[in-house]
Order: C-alpha cells, then sequence, then structure tokens
C-alpha cells in the first residue's frame, strides 16, 4: 500500500514528537518546579526564589555564586571582569519601594561596581510607564554605577512601553536556558 504526503507527514511529526520526548525525559530539560510546587504563576514566589538564589548571603552557602554567574549570563559584568568586583558587598532586596516614584520594583541589586533593579512579570501586564519610572528611579539610585533595568519573563519579551531612560540600560530575560 502506498503512503500518502499526509501520512508521510504525520510519521515525521510522531517520531520527532518522539524524539523530543525522549530529549526531555533524558536530560530533565522543561522541568519547572515551580509547576511541581502548584506556584508556576505566583509572581511573589518567583521573585522571593530569585532573592534566595542571587543573595550573597543567602541560606544556599554559595556566597556570590549565582548572582555572580547571572550578571555573566545577562552580560553586565564580564568573566574577566568579575573577580575584581566586590561581591561580597552587594546586597539584594525584594520589593523595594523607590522614593521618588512610590513604585516597587521586585528585585534591587545594588553593588559597590553596579545597580540592577529587576521587574518579574509572569502573568500580570506592565503597568502605563511602570518600567520608565523604573528606570527612572534607578538613574536616581546609581549614582556613578553602571543601571541595569531586567525585564524578566516567561519568554522574554520586550517590554510594551519603552523605558527610554538613557542612563539605564534595559536587557529582557526568559525563564529557562537561552535558545
Amino acid at each position: 500500500m502506498k503512503t500518502t504526503t499526509i501520512e508521510h507527514l504525520l510519521h515525521q511529526t510522531a517520531d520527532l514528537l518522539q524524539s523530543q520526548r525522549t530529549h526531555r525525559e533524558t536530560t530533565g530539560e522543561g522541568f519547572n518546579f515551580f509547576t511541581a510546587l502548584g506556584s508556576h504563576h505566583d509572581e511573589n514566589r518567583h521573585s522571593r526564589f530569585l532573592h534566595s538564589l542571587l543573595n550573597p548571603r543567602g541560606a544556599h552557602g554559595q556566597g556570590a555564586l549565582f548572582l555572580r554567574r547571572f550578571l555573566v549570563e545577562l552580560g553586565l559584568v564580564g568573566e574577566a571582569q568579575a573577580p575584581a568586583w566586590r561581591w561580597d558587598q552587594w546586597r539584594v532586596e525584594t520589593e523595594v519601594t523607590f522614593r521618588d516614584s512610590g513604585r516597587r520594583i521586585d528585585l534591587l541589586l545594588h553593588g559597590p561596581e553596579a545597580i540592577v533593579g529587576i521587574e518579574n512579570k509572569v502573568l500580570a501586564e506592565e503597568g502605563p510607564a511602570q518600567l520608565r519610572s523604573y528606570a527612572q528611579s534607578l538613574a536616581t539610585l546609581c549614582g556613578t554605577r553602571p543601571a541595569t533595568l531586567v525585564f524578566l519573563t516567561p519568554s522574554g519579551h520586550a517590554p510594551e512601553s519603552s523605558p527610554n531612560v538613557p542612563e539605564v540600560s534595559v536587557v529582557c530575560c526568559r525563564y529557562g536556558r537561552p535558545e
């Protein structure tokens, strides 16, 4: 019996899906422990977890390892410069209210070399001019240090509004491994 083009396509699709399933099963790729905890949409829990990991004085006992890797992965510090940074002086805070705007950012990382604000959006929409306000507040706080606003979303999409504050760079970041 001769196979039609559609049947052939369906077989190829089934083979591809099986191959992807096998890959996920053998590597653990795609596992989301927030889903396992039933809190994959809980933005506050995600932020608390990030705080725990990025805090150099966190209970994980790894010092600034995770903070350093995070900032290197984002391209905010190069591998060559990282050893010179004073990681033990970095502070990581959650739900920080900016005095100038009254707005609250999810995470604020600040050290002698730079300041980084992280706006974590799991499901919620960004508010009108929210990121611009954060960028302006970071520009006020940074002094002579470089300031970066990280827009963290499951997909890594760009914000709908433009922060457009020259003193602050904006980095879009997604949960999971880079593609």
